[in-house]
């Protein structure tokens, strides 16, 4: 053949640049550029990742904490709606031409605990001690079990400390001690009502001076007995000790003897005076308990102790603890009371502490409280913020709250107060705290 010979890989053997075939590629400074082109989009991309990932975490704390302080004051005030309501009466005070009636009667063996034989008030409270309006109450970070009952305050009718039987609550089923007990700094509220979640019985006969009587329903009591009951004739009532109950077709006997133990009846019948005829309206006798405690992730908890007709400290099988609400750091409370002026238009006069509720009473005792003011400092979960943001932890009173923060919200934003009560966190962490507070009233005691 003729023409210009080639090498194996067709070119030319002449090698002039003319047959010459030149290879492309990236030179080092384009690969470079390339290389720091994409560090920077890839830092873009992560830096928009932890934005949308912490926002994302904000906006669950965010959802948590709200969530949580609302279910809180709902559960509370659904409990302080109904206190002082007996069956058909409430202890509020009445008097008929001019003579004021006792609305609660006990058969109840008095013993060294209030809480379990008097129910001749709507409510009780105890006052932390060092948490009164003005004070400035430090959030430790790891709170601890508080059994010293010298810690709390409350009114001499009721022993002027915390009651015995609520030292040391009932662990919650299905947990471990600390959980359940007490954390100092937080006040504590008992309610007394009938049990809500039974539906009343009436008597069917005429219980006056009977040992023993019936009512038209076989599940108002349980059959194991020792629950305690009120029996009502909507002007008066009378607490006692169910110490039998034996259901029947649709219908139920109570039994006052039979010795069910503490407290027991100072009587094995019920009274002539005041008679309780046919149609009385009969109920369990329920207390119900709200305070802060050690939670089961270890930190504050908001915890309900309710008797369901049950006994204060006594291992009946009818009361119950739970963990209602978790992360509820402190509670303060106060009560409304009214005064001479004010009952006509039946308004709160004052706010105080459970522990001045008996020197500013018109009744001398919570009988005349007819609202209750509650604030809570719930905190979120953890990591809902970014920790270590220098932020202050409290503002001086007068309560006016700052502007707000920019964002990211701070990881211990300053918190508003209850009548000049602050709040101070310890040490910054990573959640965000809000205070839930509301005003409750006691549907039995005002209009």
């Amino acid at each position: 053949m003729s023409g210009t010979p080639r090498n194996r890989y067709g070119r030319n053997r002449g090698g002039g640049r003319h047959g010459a075939t030149r290879h492309g590629g990236f030179s080092l400074v384009e690969m470079m550029i390339a290389i720091v082109l994409g560090l920077l989009v890839s830092i873009a991309l992560v830096s928009m990742f932890v934005g949308v990932r912490s926002a994302s975490r904000m906006t669950s704390g965010v959802g948590a904490l709200s969530d949580s302080g609302r279910f809180a004051l709902d559960s509370i005030e659904q409990s302080v709606r109904g206190a002082g309501n007996f069956a058909c009466n409430s202890t509020a005070p009445v008097a008929v031409a001019g003579t004021p009636v006792a609305r609660q009667l006990s058969l109840l063996i008095s013993g060294s605990s209030p809480l379990i034989t008097d129910y001749g008030e709507p409510l009780s409270g105890y006052e932390a001690n060092g948490t009164s309006p003005g004070d400035a109450i430090t959030i430790s970070a790891t709170p601890a079990a508080d059994a010293d009952a010298d810690g709390w305050t409350t009114t001499p009718a009721l022993g002027s400390k915390l009651d015995a039987v609520l030292v040391n609550p009932p662990v919650p089923q299905g947990a471990a001690a600390p959980v359940g007990s007490l954390v100092g700094g937080s006040d504590i509220l008992v309610i007394h009502e009938t049990q809500p979640a039974t539906g009343p019985a009436y008597a069917t006969q005429d219980t006056a001076g009977a040992s023993a009587f019936t009512v038209n329903s076989s599940s108002v009591f349980s059959p194991a007995g020792g629950q305690l009951g009120v029996i009502s004739n909507c002007v008066q009532m009378e607490v006692f000790q169910v110490q039998t109950f034996t259901p029947g077709d649709g219908s139920g006997t109570i039994g006052l003897t039979g010795g069910m133990g503490y407290p027991g009846n100072s009587a094995g019948t019920l009274p002539t005076d005041p008679d309780f005829t046919i149609g009385a309206e009969v109920e369990p006798a329920d207390s119900i308990v709200y305070y802060v405690g050690v939670g089961a992730d270890g930190d504050g908890a908001l915890f309900k102790y309710e008797t369901n007709g049950g006994v204060f400290g006594v291992a009946d099988g009818y009361s119950v603890n739970q963990e209602l609400v978790p992360d509820v750091e402190n509670m303060q409370i106060l009560y409304g009371l009214e005064t001479s002026v004010s009952q006509v238009t039946q308004t709160v006069a004052q706010y105080v502490t459970a522990d001045e509720v008996e020197s500013n009473s018109q009744t001398h005792d919570f009988n005349g409280v007819i609202s209750v003011k509650i604030a809570l400092l719930v905190a979120s979960p953890p990591s809902a913020v970014q920790p270590g943001a220098a932020v202050n932890t409290s503002f001086p009173t007068p309560c006016t709250p700052p502007p707000p923060p920019p964002a990211p919200p701070p990881a211990v934003p300053e918190l508003p107060c209850l009548e000049q009560t602050t709040w101070t966190i310890a040490a910054p962490d990573s959640r965000v705290r809000k205070v839930y507070e509301q005003t409750m009233y006691l549907r039995d005691m005002s209009p």
